[in-house]
């Protein structure tokens, strides 16, 4: 009877890891699909390019103001930078 209870307890475990390995993989291919992360115009040049094909653009980067980033964590966490 403890055999038999290992086993199963056994599988149950080997089946949960499997699943959770499939979890995975699936978040990484939906993760993987840029088409919501790039403009509706690009999307639509890119799908009448060939692969090879090369795009010029622009990419725009917005840094944090770490001044207000450090404010709010001083307000909200009680945190004081100490120097």
């Amino acid at each position: 009877m403890l055999r038999k209870s290992k086993i199963i307890i056994s599988i149950i475990t080997v089946l949960v890891f499997l699943f959770n390995i499939l979890f995975a993989m699936t978040n990484a291919i939906d993760s993987s699909d840029s088409s919501n992360k790039i403009s509706k115009e690009l999307n639509a040049k890119m799908a009448k390019l060939a692969d090879d094909d090369l795009i010029s653009v622009i990419v725009w980067f917005d840094d944090i103001d770490t001044d207000s980033v450090n404010t709010k964590a001083e307000k909200n966490l009680g945190i004081h930078k100490q120097i």
